[in-house]
């Protein structure tokens, strides 16, 4: 029988419930700490850099988020379940944080935050773009990357009984890197190897998901258990999202934040940053079309100022601001519950 590999442990698929398919707990990102202030910056933003978060900043990093070392770090255990709690409070049962093999690693928060809040968290393994790389990917082969991951899923991760319940998110750029190409290669090998779920980061803005999914097929990955993470950067092009999804894939939209445009566009390689009021009226469009049987929805919380504490919209936005959305536009009860439950739960079934 299938089962969901949880930081608990093993669960029922039924006993997912309404999930958010890519988020982050409990995370480092210091490594993106690349737009610091500048000496032309008011001395309001040149003083964020340094210094601790707070909501007054709000405002500042939501358009600039990368500016503030301290945004880029979300490793406040306490903070993460006071947030989670909300989550759960507004119905929410479940998270997938899809962190990955990030400096530091914190399975053992992660199955914390599980106890603390009741909500299932299934951890996950992989790298992200190739500036976080570690350094010994340079001349670690295919092979010898897809059998890392698959001792974080068959055995544990960081010599703990944790198991990782998906791969990813596999971090793509444009031109993509020599190394992002060999880390996608050896997810798709692990996942054909163990039957895990992989969700795939592609350059948000930019309209490449065929390319990783032709790479994923030559190594054998069982399509119809790979999701594209962020496809909503792209929107409203819903023709590009459906051709995607005539391959078997499933698609995240998975950037619901409640700030309409902030300069990680930039970052992404796009021109603007999509309003979630695009990001529904999509959803909308390819809920009627009959795609809702290949749909999933998150945060991607990943800053600070994402959490509510900070001034952000936190993990329950979605079950209190977007679902309500979807309903007025015509999508039904039974689209939703796709989105948000058997979609999950037939995708992290293993």
């Amino acid at each position: 029988m299938a089962k969901v590999r949880t930081v608990l442990g093993e669960i029922e698929p039924e006993d997912l419930g309404v999930t958010l398919s890519h988020e982050h707990i409990i995370i480092d990102s210091g490594d993106l700490f690349w737009e610091p202030p500048g000496p032309d910056d008011p001395p309001e933003v040149q003083a964020l850099a340094e210094v601790p978060v707070t909501r007054d900043a709000y405002e500042i990093l939501a358009e600039r988020p990368y500016i503030s070392r301290d945004n880029l770090n979300m490793t406040e255990l306490d903070v993460a379940i006071r947030e989670l709690q909300m989550y759960a409070d507004a119905g929410g049962q479940s998270i997938i944080d899809v962190s990955g093999k990030i400096p530091g690693w914190w399975p053992d928060a992660l199955a914390e935050a599980s106890r603390a809040t009741g909500l299932n968290v299934v951890a996950s393994t992989g790298w992200y773009i190739a500036p976080s790389h570690p350094p010994g990917h340079a001349t670690a082969s295919v092979g010898e990357l897809a059998e890392m991951l698959i001792s974080d899923i068959e055995v544990g991760i960081q010599g703990t009984d944790i198991r990782a319940g998906v791969i990813g998110e596999l971090g793509m750029c444009e031109p993509l890197h020599p190394q992002e190409e060999k880390v996608l290669r050896a997810g798709g090998r692990a996942q054909a190897a163990t039957g895990v779920p992989l969700t795939v980061h592609p350059m948000v803005f930019m309209k490449e998901a065929h390319r990783y999914i032709d790479i994923l097929e030559e190594e054998g990955a069982n399509l119809d258990k790979v999701y594209m993470s962020h496809m909503d950067g792209s929107c409203p092009d819903y023709k590009y999202h459906e051709s995607v999804m005539d391959r078997g894939v499933s698609i995240d939209y998975d950037l619901f934040r409640g700030t309409p445009w902030n300069d990680s566009h930039l970052l992404f390689g796009g021109d603007h940053w999509v309003s979630d009021r695009e990001r529904v009226e999509t959803l909308a469009r390819m809920c009627a079309d009959g795609y809702s049987n290949q749909l999933m929805l998150a945060h991607d919380n990943c800053l600070k100022i994402h959490f509510v504490e900070y001034g952000g919209k936190g993990y329950a936005y979605i079950l209190k601001e977007i679902v309500p959305q979807l309903r007025e536009l015509g999508v039904t009860e039974d689209q939703i519950d796709d989105m948000l439950v058997k979609n999950p739960r037939r995708i992290f079934a293993v």
